[in-house]
């Protein structure tokens, strides 16, 4: 997690993205791991990975 942080700082999609899959399935941060996922996006808009789970979470989220 320490590693991921470290490169989220900097503007690499992977480690936003990576940091997303840790906030909503290891920490439940719903929240978080949108944000991560907008990042990436912002950073990179043509990681399909990244919309797809956007829209997941964000899906997720509407049903509660």
């Amino acid at each position: 997690q320490q590693a991921i942080k470290a490169d989220v700082a900097k503007q690499n999609y992977v480690a936003h993205f990576q940091y997303a899959c840790l906030a909503e399935v290891e920490l439940g941060d719903v929240e978080l791991a949108k944000y991560h996922y907008a990042r990436a996006i912002e950073i990179y808009p043509r990681h399909s990975f990244s919309h797809s789970y956007a829209v997941s979470v964000s899906k997720s989220t509407n049903l509660h």
